[in-house]
């Protein structure tokens, strides 16, 4: 089909690991609105979303690791209270990158850490 946009420039649903973890890539974030209002450097036109409504710490040192095999750059952390009415917080993780290929490793990368 000649409007189907190529799977390297789509954004995709990676997948989901344990405490309600789940990844997904946006290929390309060129709306400046939306770059602004999410803190976004011009420098990463691809971004990583890596969010759990349960724990953190096993989620930022999945992607810390997944950074350090990775060419992206981790670019926020924030710890929302979401998680289903049970004690701590959550985590909501953005990570960038040049090449599609590289942010969607890294998320990949990110959920399969026990």
């Amino acid at each position: 089909d000649k409007h189907t946009q190529p799977t390297a420039r789509c954004t995709k649903f990676v997948g989901t690991a344990a405490a309600d973890t789940i990844g997904l890539v946006i290929a390309n974030v060129d709306d400046e609105q939306l770059r602004s209002r999410m803190n976004l450097d011009l420098t990463y036109p691809t971004i990583g979303l890596i969010g759990s409504r349960t724990g953190a710490g096993a989620q930022i040192k999945a992607v810390d690791d997944a950074a350090k095999m990775s060419n992206i750059e981790v670019l926020s952390i924030e710890l929302p209270r979401d998680t289903k009415s049970g004690g701590g917080h959550g985590n909501f993780i953005i990570i960038g990158g040049k090449d599609v290929s590289d942010v969607r490793q890294a998320v990949e990368l990110s959920l399969k850490v026990d």
